[in-house]
């Protein structure tokens, strides 16, 4: 049986395309901002939207590296309107631009 984090982090994944926020999520699974907020504590996991961050890091470096999406593309698949901001927030992340990653992929191959 899944646990409610799991349920709930198996829903981010699937929802990285949506404008999520706190209220949206707890609102989801009919929680409190603070029972959220909690669970996560709880369960010894980092904050929910720092959760959300490190997802869509993931997913946006896996895009990069193994799908011919364009970066605008995949800006979009993991919830930022234009390319401009979603490339701000990935070298600020992982200290590479979205280009960087794929150029580097592409010379090992």
């Amino acid at each position: 049986v899944e646990s409610l984090i799991e349920h709930i982090l198996k829903f981010l994944e699937v929802n990285l395309d949506e404008k999520l926020s706190v209220d949206f999520i707890a609102n989801e699974f009919k929680l409190s901002k603070m029972q959220l907020i909690r669970l996560f504590a709880k369960e010894g996991k980092q904050p929910i939207m720092s959760e959300v961050r490190s997802l869509r890091l993931e997913k946006a470096a896996q895009l990069l590296e193994t799908s011919e999406l364009t970066i605008q593309q995949i800006a979009a698949a993991i919830g930022f309107a234009d390319s401009a901001s979603f490339s701000h927030f990935f070298k600020k992340n992982t200290a590479k631009s979205p280009r960087q990653l794929r150029d580097e992929q592409k010379w090992l191959f």
